[in-house]
């Protein structure tokens, strides 16, 4: 599989988006896009929009944070990144004691 990532340093979606590619132990490369010029270059190779992150994925574009997770879920990898996520918050929920189990202390 062939990945690309088109970040900045200074996006926090782009920095989502590059865990998440590292979540799924993806190998990948990854082009810094230099603010201010991020349109053009991302036009320059083949986007539509120009915004960070953006993705290719075996010669696919994808562009937007929520975006790549589908892209990335599609694949082939046990780890899904959406569902990752949902499965963290609910271990979270229930490893904290709950505020409203009417149980005194």
């Amino acid at each position: 599989m062939s990945v690309t990532l088109y970040w900045m340093t200074v996006s926090h979606p782009s920095q989502a988006a590059r865990r998440m590619v590292e979540l799924k132990g993806i190998d990948h490369k990854l082009v810094t896009v230099m603010p201010m010029a991020q349109k053009a270059y991302l036009r320059a190779v083949g986007f539509s929009g120009g915004t960070v992150p953006a993705m290719k994925v075996d010669g696919k574009r994808v562009q937007g944070s929520r975006q790549i997770a589908r892209a990335l879920d599609r694949t082939d990898g046990a780890t899904k990144v959406l569902l990752h996520r949902a499965i963290r918050q609910l271990e979270e929920m229930v490893s904290e004691p709950s505020k409203t189990s009417g149980e005194d202390t």
